[in-house]
């Protein structure tokens, strides 16, 4: 794949029109060995891949992925360098059972940032079985800044033919450093899932599960602050092509660790979430209806506000003093009926105070 771009910051001026195109470039290998002499269906893939951008090539639109710069812990693409990637990695398998690979990704900005990345998948899939696990360590350098970045994802099921028993692990550790200290930035969690769902040849599908997450953030070091426990059940009608219900339900119990040292006691808080939803395909197609019915249970953020003076006319509300006092409380501003009188607007401001709702 190759890019070239053309983009005159100056049309006025010919000075450096020679800056003006730029170019970028990716190119990507593959051979794969059959090894079928040896086991039938086995076989070694090898890939790799080489990308550059020059600092002055201009894309017409975004080309790398939403989820790039926190993938490579950085906190901006910076387009005024050079950019640098490559990958090199190898995968062994056997078509439908297993496959082992590994991968190394390198991405270069200049002499600003440096970042190398391990990556690792694993799948094994006997006929009463499936196993997938992916995960990746990153290692970057930034300025005076280091950070390291595990993550994985891991999911072990059984078919049991009447059902579906397994579970399924999400964990990421992201720890930045500035010499020995960690930034507020880095975090951790672990989130977990254990299910019981309907055979995948099932026409209508239902699904229980249980779970917990664990979340930590820096103090110092990592710390635990947030424990929640997660139970809900699922259910789709998918028998009709015409008629089709959706219906989901699941309760949280979420308990705030006092990381305060001082013993505080907090309450743990319970959520209830529960949706209906239906579906109508009428008339081969010609009608499409859909309906939603949802409710659940928390907290809301509490609200507070003030009204501030703008410049005479510009506002929405205007200050009757009902009292007499010359004191402007918050109930003596109304929505005014005379532009020429709305001199005040509402502003809100945040607070940390939640109210159960």
């Amino acid at each position: 794949e190759l890019a070239f771009s053309h983009f005159d910051p100056n049309t006025f001026s010919s000075i450096d029109n020679e800056e003006n195109q730029s170019g970028a470039g990716k190119v990507n290998a593959k051979k794969t060995i059959d090894l079928s002499n040896i086991k039938s269906g086995l076989a070694i893939a090898i890939f790799g891949s080489l990308e550059y951008v020059n600092k002055r090539f201009s894309p017409i639109e975004r080309f790398r992925t939403v989820e790039f710069t926190r993938n490579w812990n950085l906190k901006e693409v910076n387009d005024s360098v050079n950019q640098l990637g490559w990958e090199a990695g190898v995968s062994f398998y056997k078509t439908n059972l297993y496959r082992l690979g590994y991968a190394y990704r390198s991405f270069d900005e200049g002499n600003i940032y440096r970042g190398g990345k391990q990556i690792m998948n694993l799948m094994y899939s006997p006929k009463f079985m499936d196993f997938t696990y992916d995960g990746s360590y990153l290692n970057t350098n930034l300025r005076s800044e280091a950070t390291t970045f595990y993550r994985h994802f891991s999911k072990l099921k059984f078919n049991l033919k009447p059902f579906i028993i397994g579970i399924e692990d999400e964990f990421e550790n992201n720890l930045k450093n500035i010499s020995d200290s960690l930034l507020f930035t880095s975090y951790r969690f672990n989130d977990w899932k254990a299910f019981l769902e309907s055979p995948d040849k099932s026409i209508n599908k239902w699904k229980l599960f249980a779970g917990q997450r664990i979340d930590w953030k820096p103090n110092s070091e990592l710390v635990k602050v947030n424990e929640a426990l997660n139970l809900g059940a699922e259910y789709h009608y998918l028998k009709s092509k015409v008629h089709r219900i959706n219906l989901t339900a699941t309760y949280r119990k979420l308990t705030t660790v006092d990381t305060s040292g001082i013993g505080l006691i907090k309450k743990p808080e319970n959520n209830i979430l529960g949706r209906v939803e239906y579906i109508l395909h009428a008339a081969k197609g010609a009608i499409n209806w859909n309906t939603f019915y949802q409710l659940g249970s928390g907290q809301d953020q509490k609200r507070e506000f003030f009204y501030a003076e703008v410049t005479q006319g510009l506002g929405v509300y205007e200050w009757i003093d009902l009292n007499n006092d010359g004191v402007k409380d918050l109930n003596e501003f109304f929505i005014s009926p005379n532009p020429a009188l709305a001199n005040y607007i509402r502003v809100f401001t945040p607070n940390n105070n939640f109210v159960k709702v």
